[in-house]
């Protein structure tokens, strides 16, 4: 066996090589100033605050339901992701880094995954150029670095179709651990965003009636034991809620729109939004963030030509896909492309409905979609591949798709890089602005925050924008400065300290009622420390015992743990 792993080396050691190359190049793209770079905000020090009480005082403090979903706090996700960000806290650290870790090996894990998973079916050549979008692809790289549920789910949509496929081969041994495997892991995947929720049940189980493959009766009552298992907390949850979260649930899924109400525009509209997510997952150029597209999609506007050329190029693939599925005589491959049909169309018509209910199409919806994105071009490049010169066009297309890619990452670590270049940051999406408060700029605000509160025992203030005011506390928590208040202009104090944390070029609106005593800018947050005005004071000091507890805390000490379901 080793005898021919090493002649085969031999044989192509180039190949191995250029391959070993690509794969180098994708880790450091996700791994380069990870720590320093990492984006941590609203989302994360929640995460992080819940996680953090299972690492502080045991593991019966982790909750039995999951991240938010479809806006507020109400409707909750299972807590698949909080257990697995947990076991990444426990080995790497209680810290906003050791937290995200959990991420960044999921998205390094599925670079060989992805490569293993398209070898199965395409050429060396085109499994090579797959791999490569997959590598250098900014749409991944960038959501690769840093902790949020939806961003580990490339990793598992990709283990879901490499599972699946396997669990029905036949000739392949142990089918049925495999198939075990599938179940998990698309249990799993179903807890990290209702995206995942809708499809990838839909299609396993569409797949699995095309396949009917024969399992022992065994194997099935144990699948049915690994769903009830994973699911377990959030139904013993609903069990000591009365159904609070199922009727959550059910409200939100009894408010979606007639789905035939304007049939053709909404058609139109969700093959923009597939088109150009498949043009932004392989090139990074982005025609789909920052506005709804309205209408049917083709006003005469500057996004209209490259959106064309994506629907085009996009419809050409499924064309294509329909194409082999029909003429394919290999069972394997076959399979392969219905498995990658169902994923498209079943993925396409979730988000027809979103569109159909007025929701929004956010770029961080294709994550669900991703290794789909990048296989379905392979399909079409594979019949280029084939003619004369076809290698040499794979060749030209290939550096034509990653270019833009690689400008795009450039400017975002030039932007991480420079950060007194930048006036504002993003903070709906990754896409599409490239700059983002990084960790490093927080600790070094939270520091000089600490510098300038000598005495410990005062009240300190904070004020700053929605986004990074429970970010701010978290590091304060840290640093042994408890939460107080926010700034109120209304109820002043004499003593205490006041920090006023804002954009540099964000005028000075919020400090008319003091005296500015020093600033400091951090990249793009500049920080005031002020000292309020003496006609503006109307007590000596705030009775903190009742002051407002901070919203985010607030949320997280009513969540229902392992702990108090036990012990009530």
């Amino acid at each position: 066996m080793i005898q021919r792993i090493l002649l085969q080396f031999q044989k192509k050691k180039w190949k191995f090589i250029l391959l070993g190359l690509i794969f180098a190049l994708g880790i450091f793209l996700r791994t380069y100033h990870f720590g320093d770079w990492l984006l941590f905000e609203i989302d994360q020090s929640y995460d992080t605050r819940i996680v953090s009480e299972a690492i502080d005082n045991g593991i019966s403090n982790l909750p039995l339901l999951g991240p938010t979903a479809g806006g507020g706090r109400a409707l909750r996700l299972g807590p698949a992701f909080y257990y697995m960000e947990y076991m990444s806290a426990l080995i790497f650290g209680n810290t906003p880094t050791g937290h995200a870790m959990l991420i960044l090996l999921c998205s390094l894990l599925s670079l060989p995954l992805f490569f293993l998973l398209v070898r199965r079916y395409f050429s060396p050549t085109l499994s090579f150029f797959l791999f490569t979008l997959f590598s250098f692809s900014s749409y991944l790289v960038l959501y690769g670095r840093f902790s949020w549920s939806p961003n580990i789910l490339p990793f598992l949509v990709t283990a879901f179709l490499y599972t699946l496929l396997k669990s029905v081969e036949k000739n392949t041994p142990h089918n049925d651990r495999w198939f075990l495997l599938f179940v998990a892991i698309a249990t799993v995947a179903s807890q990290i965003h209702f995206n995942a929720f809708f499809t990838l049940p839909t299609i396993a189980v569409l797949f699995l009636l095309y396949k009917r493959p024969h399992f022992h009766l065994r194997t099935w009552f144990l699948a049915f034991g690994i769903i009830m298992l994973i699911y377990s907390p959030m139904i013993l949850s609903d069990i000591s809620t009365h159904g609070e979260n199922i009727g959550f649930f059910l409200s939100k899924v009894s408010k979606s729109g007639d789905p035939f109400k304007n049939f053709l525009r909404t058609f139109t509209v969700d093959a923009h939004y597939m088109a150009s997510g498949t043009l932004l997952v392989n090139t990074g150029i982005d025609h789909i963030s920052g506005g709804r597209i309205r209408g049917y999609g083709f006003q005469n506007d500057e996004n209209l030509m490259p959106r064309i050329i994506a629907l085009v190029f996009f419809f050409l693939s499924m064309i294509v896909l329909c194409f082999n599925i029909l003429r394919e005589k290999d069972v394997h491959r076959k399979d392969f492309f219905v498995l990658i049909f169902l994923g498209i169309t079943i993925s396409s018509a979730y988000f027809y409905s979103l569109l159909s209910s007025n929701f929004q199409i956010f770029p961080r919806f294709y994550l669900l979609v991703v290794p789909l994105f990048i296989i379905l071009p392979g399909i079409l490049l594979e019949k280029i591949s084939v003619l004369r010169f076809g290698k040499i066009l794979l060749i030209v297309l290939l550096f034509f798709m990653i270019t833009p890619n690689v400008m795009r990452l450039y400017r975002h670590f030039y932007s991480l890089s420079h950060p007194f270049e930048t006036t504002s940051v993003e903070r709906e999406d990754i896409f599409p602005n490239n700059k983002r408060l990084t960790l490093a700029e927080q600790e070094m605000i939270t520091t000089s925050i600490k510098n300038n509160t000598p005495n410990k025992t005062l009240p300190v203030y904070i004020n700053t924008f929605h986004e990074y005011e429970p970010v701010f506390w978290y590091h304060l928590n840290k640093q042994g400065i408890v939460y107080t208040d926010t700034i109120d202009e209304n109820n002043l104090y004499e003593q205490g300290y006041y920090f006023l944390i804002k954009y540099r070029d964000g005028g000075t609106r919020g400090i008319d009622h003091f005296t500015v005593e020093t600033t400091q800018d951090f990249g793009v947050l500049r920080v005031y420390t002020l000292r309020p005005k003496s006609e503006y004071i109307r007590a000596m000091r705030q009775d903190t015992s009742k002051s407002k507890l901070l919203k985010q805390i607030t949320q997280i000490q009513a969540l229902k743990t392992w702990r108090t379901y036990l012990l009530p």
